[in-house]
């Protein structure tokens, strides 16, 4: 923490008592990692009909590449956090944004469905790395009286970025074909830039390695340790999935399960799949359903906003 002091941004993320403008930095990057997110779902599932036609591929085999993809996806779900957990948040931050803009064109260039679903596989597990990482920045270190409603404004910004995939879809793939629409993406990587400059480490991550490293010393000299640093090291020790299933938490966790579970269920079959019914059902073309996105995104980023109100108003559980 010392090291990290003689920085203005990691100073203001200390800060607890009033917004800095480091914590507005903080939840840009978060923003943008969830725009990335939505921006990138919109293009892959605008551009399906196109891919497909090219490609000559059927629909099963176009749903098994699907699902291969997001299986690797998942992945890159637990990974990015549990290595932000060892070399820390804003680095990883950094590295998922230029992983996922340089990626896209690589998309782009894929000569078959094979290379397609691969390329598209490492563009998932980068991206879902992204957005995990700017919300643990954001819950690390915006006051706690006001996370409820940053974290949901940032959330919302997947919405925006549906709705810029749809411009994308309507006026590029639409006029230049599908691997135009991955080379737009490419430009962000610069944010990378933004992240790495103006973002600083997590405060709350800092201190834990702070006291680890102490207990440790403290430990490879042969010195006692006293009774609240041995607590603590052994409850870090002994964090895994299990606790999640004690008597006093098996219900949220069922509960919570179930409801991330049938959410996600149900997006996905909207957002994944509606441009190939609309395309096939109802011969729309890219343009029309591009459009169709546009819209579609903005108003969900309306009910993300109303979300986050809601839960800052009436508490979480209702």
């Amino acid at each position: 923490e010392q090291y990290h002091s003689q920085f203005a941004t990691f100073r203001n993320a200390c800060d607890t008592t009033r917004l800095t403008s480091t914590h507005w930095h903080i939840a840009s990057a978060n923003g943008l990692g969830w725009t990335f997110d939505g921006m990138d779902g919109a293009i892959f599932s605008l551009v399906a009909p196109m891919v497909m036609k090219e490609f000559n591929v059927p629909l099963a085999s176009y749903r098994t590449g699907l699902q291969l993809s997001m299986l690797v996806g998942i992945v890159g779900l637990y990974f990015w956090p549990w290595l932000a957990d060892r070399i820390g948040r804003r680095t990883l931050l950094a590295v998922n944004i230029a992983m996922f803009s340089l990626l896209m064109p690589v998309v782009a260039m894929a000569p078959s469905w094979i290379a397609y679903v691969a390329a598209y596989g490492l563009v998932r597990f980068a991206l879902n790395g992204e957005w995990a990482l700017g919300t643990m920045l954001v819950a690390e270190t915006w006051p706690a009286r006001l996370r409820g409603m940053v974290i949901s404004v940032d959330r919302s910004a997947w919405g925006i970025g549906a709705a810029l995939g749809g411009v994308i879809a309507a006026y590029v793939a639409a006029v230049w074909g599908w691997r135009a629409a991955f080379i737009v993406p490419g430009v962000l990587a610069l944010f990378a830039i933004y992240v790495r400059m103006l973002c600083p480490e997590s405060p709350y991550w800092v201190r834990t390695q702070d006291r680890k490293n102490r207990i440790n010393a403290r430990k490879q000299a042969g010195l006692a340790i006293d009774a609240d640093d041995q607590d603590w090291i052994d409850r870090a020790g002994k964090v895994g999935v299990r606790q999640l299933f004690l008597p006093d938490m098996l219900v949220n966790t069922l509960l919570s399960t179930f409801v991330a579970t049938a959410s996600c269920v149900a997006f996905s079959t909207i957002g994944l799949w509606m441009p190939l019914f609309l395309s096939q059902t109802h011969h729309w073309s890219t343009a029309e359903y591009g459009n169709f996105y546009i819209w579609w995104g903005l108003f969900g980023t309306l009910g993300y906003w109303v979300a986050g109100w809601m839960c800052d108003k009436f508490g979480r559980r209702l």
